[in-house]
């Protein structure tokens, strides 16, 4: 019993000594959240997003200036902003899916999708 005993404090010492110091683990979760974990493609079409809405805002900053010194009319400044605008909207909406996508576990197939249809 005692030779029992002792076997399993020494797995549990070994354990403790496989699992080490919990920062790491800290680290890779924090990483996790970040969106780290996602699968290359995934980042590549985010960063992609990223960069419209970036260019999308920019010109959004030089139509305001070209409006605010006085190169397009009032009417057109508008027209212009509400399309950049409804462009940013669509970017938004595609980043949300890209999140959604990512976050959401993939669906297990059903066994007909798996066999083809033998039966």
């Amino acid at each position: 019993m005692e030779i029992l005993l002792l076997h399993q404090k020494l797995s549990i010492f070994s354990k403790q000594d496989q699992l080490g110091s919990p920062e790491p683990l800290a680290a890779a979760v924090a990483r996790a959240h970040g969106g780290a974990w996602l699968p290359q493609e995934l980042l590549a079409r985010r960063e992609t997003l990223r960069r419209a809405q970036a260019h999308l805002s920019q010109q959004i900053e030089r139509l305001t200036d070209a409006y605010l010194r006085a190169v397009l009319p009032l009417d057109e400044y508008e027209r212009r902003r509400r399309d950049l605008e409804h462009r940013m909207q669509a970017l938004a909406d595609q980043e949300e899916l890209l999140h959604n996508d990512a976050t959401t576990p993939a669906t297990p197939r059903r066994c007909s999708d798996l066999t083809g249809g033998l039966s």
